[in-house]
């Protein structure tokens, strides 16, 4: 590498004044201005990935569209990045990150501008003529990547979502660099959404719709932080019977909202909100403060589940679950607290600890959803739960689905083997709860069992544990 020299040079004049020598130092300042050019490089880049980083990819955008440039971005994102580090090590998330880096360097054209935002967030700025064709190959060029990736026998596979948005595009507007990042932000989410609890890689386009539904839960927010200072929350019942039997033993709670303004809001559409706002913590509370203090007035054997969101497994759950229990009346032994297993892995030694004081104190922990996302068999020495329900997408095609089926007596089998009962949820038919029967499983829930309700509706069953009426009329 040729050497950057500082040259300085000074006449030296004799005694009548007149220069006749001319004196010269010369120092070597390469490693000084590597050095140099090393910070410049880092105050713009990433410095695991060394794509371009946050500050400068807006700076560059903002130059664009100030220019009056076109200009599109593509939002990626790693799907349960923080499973896949939690259930391997940082180590092989790193790598896994600086691969998805230079399949942006592959795919990169001359002009174009590649970064990396946060942990598991990358965006790509297109320039000039034809963006919205590029960007959709530049899509299609990284999918193809992704999947070629997932082929490779000693990789981790992952999926992939990608959210586009060109500046210009009705509802994605040009009114800056923020607002267009805003845009591909949302078709990002559109994509995860999208997919629901299925893996796998996909992309979503901005439009005014997407606009519209982000205005939508921004109103749907303002709306819950006022249903929760007025206690608007109402909690309906689902019964949980004994396969066997038919005898109801247990209810789950489900939470419901009836807005004045906006009418009957799914729980599918306000806890997510609730999430993302930080409303989850308030709403969590009320939703098992309200069980508990109705299954306290319940028949002694019956017992309540309550669902824990991932923004309640805190280090004040064990304290407000023991306040709740203490001020109600409930018995432990009848509070059980469903947790689906991938929430677990955002810290995994901090939920062990939280997990073990709850059954210490006598609290029932259920493995929820087992089956899905990144459900791990390692679950099970993991962490202390008493019982693991069956996600409903296995049991209602298990009829169809040899795999379905073979899943579902599998994990039966595995809780048997562990000592633990199973709890299959979705059931809908005679025919499901047959095979259910057969299979050896403990309980079921489901339409056939009962559709959620006020407890005022198994007004019988909770007084008397009468027999829930298992057919398909119930529905």
């Amino acid at each position: 590498m040729p050497k950057r020299l500082l040259a300085i040079l000074e006449g030296v004049p004799e005694a009548n004044g007149e220069p006749r020598y001319i004196l010269g130092l010369s120092e070597d300042v390469s490693e000084g201005r590597a050095a140099q050019d090393r910070l410049a490089f880092l105050a713009g880049h990433d410095r695991l990935t060394h794509l371009a980083n946050q500050e400068y990819f807006v700076g560059r955008l903002a130059q664009v569209l100030k220019a009056g440039g076109a200009a599109a971005i593509l939002a990626l994102e790693i799907d349960e990045f923080k499973a896949i580090n939690q259930l391997l090590d940082r180590n092989a998330g790193d790598v896994l990150l600086i691969d998805v880096a230079m399949m942006f360097r592959l795919a990169l054209k001359k002009g174009d501008t590649a970064a990396r935002f946060d942990a598991d967030r990358f965006f790509l700025l297109v320039e000039g003529a034809g963006v919205a064709g590029r960007a959709e190959r530049y899509a299609r060029t990284l999918l193809a990547a992704v999947a070629k990736r997932n082929s490779a026998r000693d990789r981790v596979k992952f999926g992939v979502r990608m959210g586009l948005a060109i500046a210009g595009t009705e509802g994605a507007g040009s009114s800056g660099a923020d607002r267009l990042i805003a845009s591909a932000e949302m078709a990002l989410a559109s994509a995860g959404a999208s997919a629901g609890r299925e893996r796998g890689s996909r992309i979503a386009y901005f439009d005014h719709e997407l606009e519209d539904a982000a205005r939508l839960r921004r109103r749907i927010e303002e709306r819950l932080t006022d249903a929760l200072a007025e206690d608007l929350i109402e909690v309906h019942f689902q019964p949980i019977a004994c396969v066997e039997s038919g005898q109801v033993c247990a209810f789950e709670t489900m939470a419901r909202w009836t807005d004045p303004e906006l009418g009957s809001v799914p729980p599918d559409v306000f806890v997510p909100v609730a999430e993302a706002s930080g409303l989850i913590a308030d709403l969590g509370r009320r939703v098992l403060e309200k069980a508990a203090r109705e299954a306290a007035t319940w028949d002694s054997a019956l017992t309540v589940a309550v669902n824990l969101s991932p923004g309640q497994l805190s280090d004040t759950l064990f304290d407000e679950v023991a306040l709740i229990l203490r001020e109600t009346g409930l018995p432990p032994q009848r509070l059980e607290l469903e947790i689906t297993g991938g929430q677990l892995l955002a810290d995994t030694d901090r939920s062990i600890a939280i997990l073990k004081r709850l059954k210490a104190l006598g609290v029932c922990l259920s493995m929820d959803d087992f089956g899905t996302g990144y459900s791990s068999l390692s679950y099970f020495r993991m962490f202390p739960f008493n019982e693991v329900k069956i996600d409903q997408s296995f049991v209602r095609t298990m009829g169809e689905s040899a795999e379905a089926l073979a899943i579902v007596r599998a994990v039966i089998g595995l809780a048997k083997g562990l000592g633990m009962p199973v709890v299959t949820e979705g059931v809908e038919t005679e025919t499901q709860l047959a095979m259910l029967r057969a299979e050896g499983c403990t309980y079921a829930q489901g339409y056939l069992i009962g559709r959620p309700a006020p407890i005022a509706a198994f007004e019988g069953v909770v007084v008397d544990r009468g027999k829930c009426a298992v057919r398909a009329g119930k529905r």
